[in-house]
């Protein structure tokens, strides 16, 4: 239990008690910290309502992220009530409908400058503004924004999703000059969360299927904000992160690095074994075979039919003796002589002699024209596969 007394904490982005900011401001305070909210225009009385809920009801201050001038008046108010500040949540973002919901390719310049200005530059804005409070912090100041990852494209996320690509290069960029100043930036890119901003976006229900669905550590959108996110951030805010500056910490269940999501079969044998019209993971997997009678996969080839890994470039091929659903043969070293091939692929067994040579059996003549391998988009004896540095891409795998 991370433990903040006497802390001071400032926390934008708070509409209701279902907003991500919301739980993070709970978890600040049952860390015996004290907390400052934010909130804008009209909304301001539905913010102060939610401040009443939290375990000990919080001061809502001004802040329109869409007027500078709002910033510099907030970093005065903060001042009015503290000497120091020991942190701040950035959870500010907005786009305008037109920049959203799949109207990319038409949106208006001003509509995607404003969602620029208010879900990125803000990050800027309040930074600044706060830093001579931060850097009289107890440990220097530490700033923490939230993310949905911003180095993919989402559809219907549209000028968000750039929005969220340029927030994560200001973040790094103020962890570069607010360094020496002891003040930390960092991010925290969460999975789809059921707030009133995510329900804004048209495909959220597609989204939050596909992580329900293939999150490996598993993903529930009506809870991930108590349950998921508040912890890393409030690591990230205490002395506990003190080494740790521009940084993105991915809280989304494990989805940043799955490719496909998890495999059908459940956990066990056969989650290993059976892997029909899937991919065959052997060793330290670097490459794909496109297809598995004669066809060398070209480095960016799509691998959806594609059902053998290949695994380490200077390596023999020893004993592939897996049979996968009659298609996938087990690879372990791809430059040498198969000792005992016994492997029924699609019922076409290949004795393969040397990457460079021809395919003993005259069926599967790799060297000669009954199947060229020029015309398979992969030159065997130029091996322009390549295994080295494999850039295949893994798109299309069911």
């Amino acid at each position: 239990m991370i433990t903040l007394s006497g802390r001071r904490y400032l926390v934008t982005g708070v509409l209701t008690s279902d907003s991500l900011a919301w739980h993070i401001a709970r978890a600040l305070q049952l860390a015996d910290a004290q907390v400052l909210l934010t909130g804008y225009g009209r909304t301001r009385r539905i913010t102060e309502l939610a401040a009443a809920e939290l375990p000990r009801p919080a001061e809502v201050l001004a802040l329109d992220a869409t007027r500078p001038d709002d910033f510099t008046a907030l970093g005065a108010s903060v001042a009015d009530r503290w000497p120091a500040l020991d942190g701040a949540v950035h959870a500010i973002a907005g786009a305008p409908a037109d920049a959203i919901g799949g109207s990319f390719l038409t949106t208006a310049p001003d509509s995607a400058e404003r969602a620029l200005r208010t879900s990125a530059l803000s990050l800027h804005a309040l930074t600044t503004a706060l830093a001579p409070l931060l850097e009289r912090g107890a440990d220097g100041g530490s700033v923490v924004g939230l993310d949905f990852d911003g180095t993919l494209a989402w559809p219907g996320y549209d000028w968000m999703g750039v929005a969220k690509a340029a927030l994560e290069s200001v973040c790094r960029y103020l962890a570069l000059y607010l360094g020496p100043r002891h003040i930390r930036v960092n991010l925290v890119a969460t999975g789809p969360v059921e707030t009133v901003s995510g329900r804004g976006v048209a495909t959220f229900g597609a989204l939050d299927e596909r992580w329900r669905g293939e999150a490996p550590l598993g993903w529930d959108s009506s809870t991930a904000a108590a349950e998921v996110v508040a912890g890393p951030v409030l690591f990230l805010l205490s002395p506990l992160a003190r080494g740790i500056t521009g940084e993105v910490i991915h809280a989304d269940g494990g989805m940043r690095h799955t490719g496909m999501g998890l495999p059908a079969a459940p956990m066990g044998a056969d989650r290993t074994t059976n892997v029909a019209n899937r991919t065959a993971d052997v060793g330290h997997p670097t490459a794909d075979v496109a297809h598995p009678t004669t066809d060398v996969a070209h480095p960016t080839a799509d691998v959806a039919h594609h059902t053998t890994d290949v695994a380490h470039p200077t390596a023999d091929v020893a004993h592939p003796t897996t049979d996968v659903a009659h298609h996938t043969t087990d690879v372990a070293h791809p430059t040498a002589d198969v000792a005992h091939p016994t492997t029924d692929v699609a019922h076409h067994t290949t004795d393969v002699a040397h990457p460079t040579a021809d395919v003993a059996h005259p069926t599967t003549d790799v060297a000669h024209p009954t199947t060229d391998v020029a015309h398979h988009t992969t030159d065997v004896a130029h091996h322009t596969t390549d295994v080295a540095h494999p850039t295949a891409d893994v798109l299309g795998r069911s």
